[in-house]
């Protein structure tokens, strides 16, 4: 134990402001006053001297009771400020948390009687909605079934994708005429067209 330290104080349990001073004059203290009454002092003054050194007895325990609180409520004080700090950063690293995990993409919940489907769904060929996308006619074989097959033959079979060039006049003069890259599929129905005519019910 280090020399320089002072000693420490033993803690007080109960509350000495509760403290009563024990009647002296009762009998069960006879002996303790008897030895202390003499020829300069009378029994009655013996049982005053003996209630004075209790009250100051008592007066010390009330201060260092009164410290022991002070220092107790500092010191949870201090536990409290160091819990909510505790606290206050675990809930900033769990909002951090929180919002670093709603950047991140989520997956969907997978169904485990899902399938896929073996068939491709026919549609038309470009050629076909690009001429929509012009408004001009287009026959309506290139919607049809048959029409839709041509074009996924066409893409079967044809694994590169062909552009060409192509030269459109306005109306207003050739400084608004355009020459612009297009694919093959789009200037051509793949396959022979049907006319509107010649189309069957079916």
């Amino acid at each position: 134990m280090d020399k320089d330290l002072p000693p420490q104080r033993p803690r007080i349990q109960q509350n000495p402001h509760l403290a009563e001073c024990p009647d002296f004059s009762d009998e069960s203290f006879e002996d303790p006053v008897q030895s202390m009454v003499g020829p300069d002092r009378t029994k009655k003054q013996a049982i005053d001297s003996l209630k004075s050194a209790w009250r100051v007895q008592n007066n010390r325990k009330k201060a260092l009771w009164d410290a022991q609180v002070l220092a107790d409520q500092e010191r949870q004080n201090k536990q409290n400020a160091q819990n909510v700090a505790v606290e206050a950063q675990a809930q900033a690293q769990a909002d951090n948390d929180t919002r670093e995990a709603g950047r991140k993409p989520k997956l969907g919940t997978f169904e485990a009687t899902a399938s896929i489907g073996n068939e491709i769904s026919l549609k038309p060929s470009s050629f076909a909605i690009n001429r929509l996308r012009d408004m001009k006619y287009i026959e309506l074989y290139c919607f049809s079934p048959a029409g839709c097959r041509d074009h996924a033959n066409q893409r079967l079979f044809s694994a590169n994708e062909a552009f060409v060039f192509t030269y459109s006049n306005s109306a207003d003069g050739p400084a608004t005429s355009s020459l612009t890259l297009k694919p093959v599929s789009a200037l051509a129905h793949p396959g022979k067209i049907v006319l509107d005519e010649n189309l069957s019910w079916e």
